[in-house]
């Protein structure tokens, strides 16, 4: 008689390798969990351009560096059409465009009324990047779509975007030369642009703390509010944080140590305190040139409040490169995903058959498989 049954595996190859060596991972205290994991949580984020940023263009794409974006000896081809059929990558050597999709990309656009302000690109407007606080819509695509998945509908991530872009006031090179009082250039960037948003709040309610102080900042399961900002996301479009990070964002607004960079200049917006510093901080610091890239690497840099480092993983939202989707290994240990456990020498003794190759089937799980096991008796 058979007897089939069907259980939720791990992408494939994972699941073989926790049957095989009988892993079970632990449900708690397997991450240390600095952000909040379950319920809900909200975000400001603010979308920022350095002076340099007026790259408008595809250009033949070497590397970034210093903000700049790199080329052999090109100038900016005119027009994206120019590339004679070369395809739109990130490939050395290729070609690189952020207007092709202006649904999709983050294009220059034209300065607003104020000299610090530009338009948003469109993928940061009415929900697409994250959807608002208190409401029941989850609009497909954005960091409220994303954690929902990813968690099982456990995470309600969800918050507001600041209506305009920021352009900083200086050179970038201004920063790092004069990072005085602050420990670094992007400290003091970051200063900056958070200041900026709280003298001129364009009609976010930055005065309900229920909105934005909902747990104790660093400590992930403690959702009693402590005066201080959850999480402020700074998104730039271009960086060149070098001299801080070799990387494309940043988990805290540029320091990793447990002080407070904000300390010698202290910001509130509204009633809330805004703290800079790892894991207990009010934010982190990615960078993106479309919609897709800006998501992936916010994740990526709020994983770090769950699991601290990197790993070299390719199913695993702490892999360097890799981040896209949290692995199923990173879903078990936030409680997101549950692991049934086999009993192998049961198993022989019933002369069951083990999975074979070819028993995993893809299914729309968004990172998961399901497996079909045939169980003999």
């Amino acid at each position: 008689m058979k007897i089939k049954k069907c259980l939720l595996a791990i992408n494939g190859f994972l699941v073989l390798f926790l049957i095989m060596s009988k892993v079970v991972l632990a449900q708690e205290g397997a991450a240390p969990r600095h952000f909040p994991y379950a319920g809900k949580v909200n975000a400001l984020i603010v979308l920022v351009q350095t002076q340099e940023d007026r790259f408008e263009h595809c250009v033949q794409y070497v590397r970034d560096e210093d903000g700049v974006p790199k080329y052999e000896g090109m100038a900016y081809v005119p027009h994206c059409s120019d590339r004679k059929g070369r395809k739109d990558q990130w490939k050395i050597g290729s070609f690189q465009s952020w207007t092709d999709d202006p649904r999709t990309e983050w294009p220059l656009d034209t300065l607003d009324v104020l000299p610090n302000r530009r338009k948003l690109p469109y993928w940061a407007k009415e929900g697409r990047l994250i959807d608002l606080p208190g409401k029941r819509t989850v609009t497909t695509g954005s960091l409220t779509d994303f954690y929902l998945l990813m968690s099982g509908n456990r995470l309600d991530f969800r918050g507001m975007v600041y209506p305009y872009v920021y352009v900083h006031r200086y050179p970038q090179k201004y920063y790092f030369e004069q990072p005085a009082p602050f420990t670094n250039g992007v400290v003091k960037m970051a200063h900056e642009a958070i200041s900026f948003v709280g003298t001129h709040p364009q009609n976010l309610p930055l005065d309900d703390v229920a909105i934005w102080d909902t747990y104790r900042n660093g400590v992930g399961a403690d959702r009693r509010p402590d005066g201080k900002f959850d999480m402020i996301i700074l998104v730039y479009r271009f960086n060149g944080f070098r001299e801080v990070i070799q990387g494309s964002g940043i988990s805290s607004f540029g320091t990793s140590g447990g002080e407070d960079g904000f300390a010698v200049s202290p910001i509130k917006l509204g009633d809330l305190e805004v703290v800079e510093g790892y894991p207990h901080g009010s934010g982190v610091i990615a960078r993106g040139n479309s919609h897709k890239e800006v998501l992936r690497v916010i994740v990526h840099e709020i994983g770090h409040r769950y699991y601290g480092g990197h790993t070299n993983s390719a199913f695993d939202v702490m892999g360097y490169g890799s981040y896209a989707f949290y692995g199923a290994g990173n879903r078990l240990q936030l409680g997101w995903v549950q692991a049934d456990t086999l009993n192998l020498a049961t198993m022989r003794q019933r002369k069951t058959s083990v999975m074979r190759w070819g028993d995993c089937v893809p299914a729309k799980c968004y990172g998961l498989l399901m497996a079909c096991l045939d169980v003999a008796t």
